[in-house]
C-alpha cells in the first residue's frame, strides 16, 4: 500500500490501471508505429569503482558530504533517465543502481545507451564535487533475458556479471550476458568502446545475432591469432623468398 503513495516518478512503478507492471510490460515499452517488437528485459546493476580507496582518502568531514551530494544527485538524475527511458528503479542509492528496462526504450536507443548516459551523469557530479580526487568510474552488470524467464534468477545473474566487470584490471566495464532458450553468451565491454555494440544495433541486428556476432568474432580472431603464431616462422621465410623476387605470386599463395 506504501507505494501508491509514491507521486513523483510513479509512472516507473505501475500501468494506466493502476497495476504494478509486469515484466513483459517492461520488456515492451509503447513504442512508435513500425517498430518492431523486442521479447527481451534486461536487469541492470551498477557500482562505482574504487569506491572504499576514495572515502578512505578522505580526512575531512566536508569531502564526506560532498560525495554524498555528489551521490544524491546521481541517484535522483539516474532514476528520472530510466523513468524516462521506459523502465523501473528498484534501489538507488550512494553509488549503486539496481533497475530493470527494455531492451530498446521508450525513445528508441539501447539500454547500452541508457546506461552511458548514467555513467556520464556520474562521472560529472563526482568531478563537480570532488575537484581534489580521482574521479571514480562506474561498471555495469546488464542481464538481458526473455521475458518468460525468471526474475529471480537474473537478479543473482546480475551480481555476477557486476564482479565480471569489475575483475578487468582498469574497472570502468560493462559485462553483459544474453540468455535466449538454453544459450548464454557473455562478453565484457569497456565502457569507451561500447560504440562498436550499439552499431550492430544500428545496422538493425537481432539482438540474438548482435551478441552471438561479438562472440564468434572474438573466437575467430583468436583462432586466428593462434595459427599465425604457429605458422608464423614459415610466414616469414616465405615471405623474405617472395621480397627477393625468387617466387612467384601464385607460388606464394
Amino acid at each position: 500500500p506504501m507505494a501508491h503513495l509514491i507521486k513523483k516518478g510513479s509512472a516507473q512503478f505501475f500501468n494506466i490501471r493502476g497495476e504494478f507492471k509486469s515484466v513483459f510490460e517492461i520488456a515492451n515499452p509503447s513504442k512508435p508505429e513500425g517498430r518492431k517488437t523486442v521479447p527481451f528485459y534486461c536487469l541492470v546493476r551498477a557500482n562505482g569503482d574504487n569506491i572504499d580507496n576514495l572515502l578512505r582518502g578522505f580526512s575531512e568531514n566536508k569531502k564526506l558530504i560532498s560525495f554524498s551530494i555528489a551521490c544524491l544527485q546521481h541517484s535522483i538524475t539516474a532514476s528520472e533517465l530510466i523513468r524516462l527511458f521506459g523502465g523501473m528503479t528498484v534501489y538507488a542509492g550512494g553509488d549503486e543502481i539496481f533497475f530493470f528496462a527494455p531492451l530498446v526504450g521508450n525513445d528508441g536507443s539501447t539500454v547500452f545507451e541508457l546506461c552511458q548516459r548514467i555513467q556520464q551523469k556520474f562521472y560529472t557530479f563526482m568531478k563537480n564535487h570532488l575537484p581534489w580526487s580521482n574521479i571514480p568510474t562506474l561498471s555495469f552488470g546488464i542481464s538481458i533475458q526473455r521475458n518468460s524467464h525468471q526474475v529471480y534468477d537474473a537478479f543473482v545473474e546480475t551480481g555476477r556479471l557486476l564482479n565480471v566487470a569489475k575483475q578487468i584490471s582498469d574497472k570502468n566495464n560493462t559485462a553483459i550476458r544474453l540468455t535466449n532458450k538454453d544459450r548464454k553468451e557473455c562478453i565484457v565491454i569497456n565502457n569507451d568502446d561500447i560504440d562498436a555494440l550499439l552499431d550492430l544495433f544500428e545496422a538493425g541486428l537481432d539482438i540474438c545475432d548482435g551478441m552471438v556476432t561479438i562472440e564468434r568474432k572474438r573466437l575467430q580472431l583468436l583462432e586466428s591469432i593462434a595459427v599465425i603464431d604457429e605458422f608464423e616462422n614459415i610466414i616469414l621465410s616465405v615471405g623474405d623468398v617472395a621480397r627477393n623476387g625468387n617466387l612467384r605470386p601464385e607460388e606464394y599463395l
